[in-house]
């Protein structure tokens, strides 16, 4: 029994801190998933990939793996940058790196990175959601559907009295 507890914390474990280990160039290398306060130190730098990224799920459906290489193309300066932190190693050492072991290097920060990014675009949906809907609220402050009452009389008639008034 205890070994299936044991097995479930480091289940656990990996969920709340996913590694992927590796070795490039001869060396074994840890990939991690980004920290609380390292995340958002990194948000201005990782704020147009996720944007692209979001544009991308917006299309519909699982995103093919080939096309989130397309995009990491396309932001190539910020995402070497990204998965040489997520590992530890200087920009020089990735710079180095055959296209295998940088295909590798990528994949391993993916597999590290890719429940952080889907939180992002999670919170980057919730968010746009509730900007539509404040909007959408805003919008439809128009007319009442029903109109008050007019406000009652309060002046006395001069009608004759009536029999209950006697």
């Amino acid at each position: 029994m205890a070994r299936k507890a044991s097995k479930t914390v480091n289940n656990d474990l990996e969920v709340l801190h996913p590694e992927q280990v590796i070795t490039l160039r001869g060396q074994q290398i840890t990939v991690r998933e980004y920290g609380f306060v390292e995340s958002l130190n990194l948000r201005p730098l990782m704020k147009p990939f996720i944007n692209d990224l979001h544009d991308l799920l917006a299309v519909g459906g699982d995103i093919p793996l080939d096309e989130v290489f397309d995009l990491i193309a396309k932001h190539q300066n910020a995402c070497l940058e990204l998965a040489a932190m997520a590992a530890n190693i200087d920009q020089a050492f990735v710079e180095s790196l055959s296209s295998a072991d940088g295909e590798t290097l990528l994949m391993a920060w993916w597999g590290a990175n890719g429940p952080f990014f889907s939180r992002q675009l999670q919170m980057q949906l919730f968010s746009r959601r509730n900007t539509n809907r404040t909007q959408q609220d805003q919008d439809s402050d128009g007319q009442k559907s029903t109109q008050s009452s007019s406000q009652q009389d309060t002046t006395r008639s001069d009608l004759e009295s009536t029999p209950s008034d006697s």
